[in-house]
């Protein structure tokens, strides 16, 4: 799914990522959500990506300055195939962390080096199950994707995870 440019996305600060999914393979890399470009400049670096990684680790992406090595930061979640399960990732860029959560519950931080730059709106776009050149598509479901411009707590994410949203929420800067 393209989300197209909208500035709301364009989030280079605090974040948080959500959603169910359900993979069918957990094979290689497969995209669950990303704000990037297709290009070779700042202006396409990654402001975020959550993706499955081989045998369902769950990792979060980003990238600073013009197109240094990503940042990925790799939680060993073993989310399984064939199965729901809610992922969710939040980004502190004071601390500069990144939280992992699975089914609601805390699964580990990690850190990271330095903070993304870049992600143009105009150039870079909002996807979901791919990444931006539509490569490492994911294999299977994804359900309720939600992208909030700040940290949201265990008991945050706990209490709407299994609930619909109305669309208005505070912070809440994209839902699908």
């Amino acid at each position: 799914v393209q989300l197209g440019s909208d500035a709301a996305l364009r989030i280079p600060g605090d974040v948080t990522l959500e959603a169910w999914v359900y993979p069918r393979d957990v094979s290689g890399s497969r995209y669950v959500v990303s704000w990037a470009g297709q290009g070779a400049g700042e202006g396409d670096n990654y402001l975020y990506g959550m993706r499955l990684s081989d045998t369902g680790d769950l990792t979060a992406i980003h990238k600073y300055g013009n197109l240094n090595p990503a940042i990925v930061v790799t939680f060993d979640t073993n989310v399984p195939a064939d199965s729901w399960t809610h992922i969710a990732l939040t980004r502190n860029t004071t601390a500069m962390t990144y939280t992992a959560y699975i089914n609601g519950a805390f699964f580990g931080t990690q850190t990271y080096s330095d903070n993304p730059t870049g992600g143009d709106v105009g150039v870079a776009t909002g996807q979901i199950g791919a990444q931006a050149n539509w490569t490492n598509v994911f294999d299977g479901y994804i359900d309720d994707v939600r992208i909030w411009s700040t940290l949201r707590s265990e008991g945050d994410i706990q209490a709407d995870m299994s609930r619909e949203l109305n669309g208005d929420e505070a912070d809440l800067a994209g839902y699908w």
